[in-house]
């Protein structure tokens, strides 16, 4: 989905090693973002090479935000199925 929106805040790189089921070991590099888009405030994180490649965003402007919503199921202690939702911020640019 694309979205007009401003910035709240953007965390700082964080890069952390990974070990796949495989046993490969991969890098992986987030940034977290909090954006406001009409009365709505939200968290949402990007991706390796993307987030290694952003640069500071400024709170004062507006942004299009193109953001991919990825619900993941698991079960809780008693056993009872849930769920998480997070958004992966796939692209944001200045308007």
């Amino acid at each position: 989905m694309e979205i007009i929106c401003s910035i709240v805040s953007q965390g700082n790189l964080q890069e952390k090693d990974i070990t796949r089921d495989d046993g490969t070991v991969t890098r992986m590099a987030t940034m977290d973002f909090v954006l406001r888009s009409g009365g709505d405030t939200f968290a949402c994180t990007m991706f390796n090479d993307k987030a290694r490649h952003q640069g500071l965003t400024r709170s004062d402007c507006f942004y299009k935000a193109v953001l991919k919503a990825e619900v993941k199921d698991y079960k809780d202690k008693e056993n009872k199925q849930r769920f998480l939702t997070s958004l992966r911020l796939e692209s944001i640019n200045f308007l």
